[in-house]
């Protein structure tokens, strides 16, 4: 808190939080710092001038932190969903739900919109297109055509967008608050700090918020409550459980948990002792950048510098293992020359200030923003280094003298990001728990863990930036899984759910061990994941059901119509005319590989399998069954279908028969009456009104999953369907 005084000089200075003294300040004082508050939690302050004999020359004021004649106007609002943290994921959350017809507070604490992708990370961390899709995909579908529109089909900057992936910052910004105007049922409330919840046993019922700009307190009461914010402090204030810092090796079994150690000039891990901590993974800010004079601005000198804190960087320049700027810090391509700057591996400084995040998930506001104000200073003294300092030499400071920052973005806030990149907060502890485990498989070609419940996907390389300094040549923490070493995966709404607590979904801080975060911890995914709490919330406040009490099934057939990518697949376009089917079942398993083939022929023996697994997830007291394991003439017991096929017997979906004919084409009329008896099974019967007319045609494999998608949860028939040989 900071005051100017104005007529008679003050002798000293008295400061009072909500009406009680906190401090006596001397003459020259015009700041003060409080400390030991809780955090997320708002308080009153008012100073007053004291005289040379202790009387008070002026009456406790506070114009410094609130408006005259508002210091407790309270108002009160209900919505359907409210949505904290206007990041990619909680717009996605609240666009989502909007579109189903529910009213939704989108609340962030920030004054500005967008998280990190309207905040400086511009170049979109993706592992491949086919993962992405819904909220996502149509943002980047805007972005690519603003490019096309702006510059032409064949401009260089639209090239540069690389389909929409890659954007400038003000893009980005424009992008998002085009979206969210486009929906009457969101009202936007930025800079409103969150300070408490209100709970009815262990469900959230209201939100405690208050506008700092105005100081008015607010009530927000809703159904459903998500947490979009990078650090999880809505679902901490509801009083979930949640993990900061590293597992342990031993805790998930996690190859490249706790303590390790990357070398930068090999690219390659150095395990360490496994033990797990507290530490949190390096913060930065993602700089924009440009060469181009007629948009260049100078990158101001810091506030607070300390030369020491960048002397490691000489001798890799002298040695030559640092060549230029591009090796102190990551500089890659954007539109409009411009450039995203990151942190590199090789600097050493880099941009991460190592070590400044480890207080940062759980810390108050007024700590937050001391932490924030760090890491500007480190990277602003990192360039003020390698562009001044004496002893780094003076081809490198002239190569370096051509970089500055882009004018025309972040143009409120000096040309600097709006967003500290908050790698990773809290991660709450869910009903299900994401680890290495779920993004990495032992064959490389073959998919990790299959998640029946799965939401979204992820699909970049498992990485973690740095918990310690450079040391020896080697990285603590830092490493990175590229390649075959992490697969695209898929991520368990269980893992949104955080136990104990009802009337909240997380869509940023999710259940997950830290390695495990290092392929979810995404903006494409975090957009995914609000997605489906936008849906999620939506069908509870239909259902009057908490979340954890959905119908997982139904969700993702709701993620499916907007066209929520919740399996990866490399042959089998979002066009494809069965592709809602055959991402439903790549969840439930029967995809063990990332192609489909989903236009080849099926087996009736493929068949059998898939229809034996449908039939499990529909009625799981189904149990495998062998009467006779010599019934089939034609079918080995070491045939993968052995024991759908007996089973499928047993419980009478299949005439008795000697021959079983594994190999051949399935058939319309076969599949007609396999489906029809295992749905009278299931106590219903469906129409399939895009079942082929001809009997004897043969079926794909999309085919047989679209009438295994069609059959579930239909309508009674008016007219069975005929029976034929099996």
């Amino acid at each position: 808190m900071q005051w100017k005084i104005s007529g008679a000089s003050a002798q000293g200075f008295r400061v009072y939080r909500d009406g009680q003294l906190v401090a006596t300040l001397g003459a020259e004082t015009r700041e003060f710092r409080d400390s030991g508050l809780r955090p997320n939690t708002v308080y009153s302050y008012a100073v007053a001038a004291v005289g040379g004999a202790g009387e008070l020359l002026s009456p406790p004021i506070s114009d410094a932190t609130r408006l005259p004649n508002e210091t407790t106007r309270e108002t009160r609002a209900a919505f359907d969903v409210v949505v904290v943290g206007a990041t990619p994921g909680g717009i996605a959350a609240a666009i989502s739900a909007a579109r189903l017809g529910n009213k939704v507070a989108l609340v962030s604490p920030s004054p500005w919109l967008g998280g990190m992708m309207a905040g400086g990370l511009t170049r979109t961390d993706f592992g491949s297109t086919k993962s992405s899709g819904g909220l996502f995909k149509e943002f980047a579908d805007t972005v690519r055509a603003y490019y096309a529109t702006t510059y032409g089909p064949d401009s260089p900057q639209l090239k540069a967008s690389r389909d929409g992936y890659y954007f400038e910052p003000r893009v980005a910004k424009w992008v998002f608050g085009r979206m969210l105007a486009q929906e009457a049922n969101i009202s936007v409330m930025l800079d409103h700090h969150s300070r408490d919840v209100k709970k009815q046993g262990n469900r959230v019922s209201a939100l405690y918020v208050i506008d700092l700009p105005r100081m008015i307190r607010k009530t927000l009461v809703a159904k459903v409550f998500i947490d979009a914010t990078y650090e999880g402090d809505l679902a901490a204030q509801a009083g979930a459980a949640y993990r900061i810092g590293r597992e342990g090796k031993g805790e998930f079994g996690e190859e490249h948990a706790g303590e390790l150690f990357w070398d930068p000039v090999a690219r390659r891990v150095q395990f360490g002792s496994g033990k797990g901590d507290r530490k949190v993974q390096a913060y930065n800010y993602r700089l924009i950048l440009t060469r181009r004079a007629d948009n260049l601005i100078p990158f101001p000198a810091p506030k607070f510098y300390d030369r020491s804190r960048y002397l490691t960087l000489l001798p890799d320049i002298a040695s030559g293992r640092v060549k230029n700027l591009e090796q102190v810090m990551s500089i890659l391509p954007l539109p409009e020359e411009k450039f995203d700057a990151n942190n590199h591996p090789l600097g050493n400084p880099s941009t991460d200030l190592i070590g400044g995040s480890d207080s940062y998930p759980e810390a108050d506001l007024w700590e937050r923003e001391r932490l924030a104000e760090a890491h500007r200073q480190h990277i602003l003294g990192l360039l003020y280094f390698v562009q001044h300092d004496p002893d780094v030499p003076e081809s490198f400071r002239q190569e370096a003298r051509r970089w500055g920052f882009a004018g025309d973005e972040f143009v409120d806030n000096n040309h600097f990001p709006t967003q500290l990149y908050v790698r990773e907060g809290r991660r709450i502890v869910g009903r299900a728990i994401f680890t290495e485990k779920d993004a990495r498989s032992l064959v490389p070609e073959r998919r990790p863990n299959f998640h029946p419940d799965s939401v979204a996907v992820a699909d970049y390389p498992i990485d973690s930036h740095a918990t310690s300094p450079e040391k020896n040549g080697l990285l603590e923490g830092f490493f990175y899984l590229p390649g075959t070493q992490t697969q695209p995966s898929q991520v368990p709404f269980g893992t949104m759910t955080p136990l104990g607590i009802e009337g909240v979904l997380v869509s940023v801080c999710v259940s997950s061990t830290h390695i495990g975060y290092g392929t979810l911890r995404m903006e494409p995914v975090f957009m995914s994941l609000g997605t489906a709490a936008g849906v999620a919330a939506h069908l509870a406040v239909k259902g009057n059901l908490a979340p954890s009490q959905l119908d997982v099934e139904a969700l993702q057939r709701q993620l499916l119509k907007q066209r929520q990518v919740i399996c990866v697949f490399q042959d089998v376009p979002l066009d494809h005319p069965h592709w809602a089917a055959l991402q439903f079942f790549g969840t439930k398993g029967f995809f063990p590989e990332y192609e489909a083939r989903p236009d080849a022929g099926i087996t009736r023996a493929q068949a059998l399998e898939w229809l034996w697994k449908w039939l499990q997830t529909q009625k799981p007291q189904l149990q495998p069954a062998i009467d006779d394991a010599r019934a089939y003439s034609d079918l080995r017991p070491d045939h993968a279908a052995f024991i759908a096929a007996h089973s499928l017997r047993h419980w009478k979906i299949l005439a008795a028969s000697r021959e079983l004919r594994p190999d051949e084409p399935l058939t319309a009329a076969q599949a007609t009456e396999w489906l029809a008896n295992a749905v009278k099974l299931l106590g219903r019967h469906p129409s399939f009104p895009a079942w082929p007319s001809t009997s004897g045609v043969s079926l794909t494999r999309a085919q047989w999953c679209q009438w295994l998608y069609d059959a579930q949860g239909t309508a009674q028939p008016t007219k069975g369907p005929s029976r034929s040989k099996n």
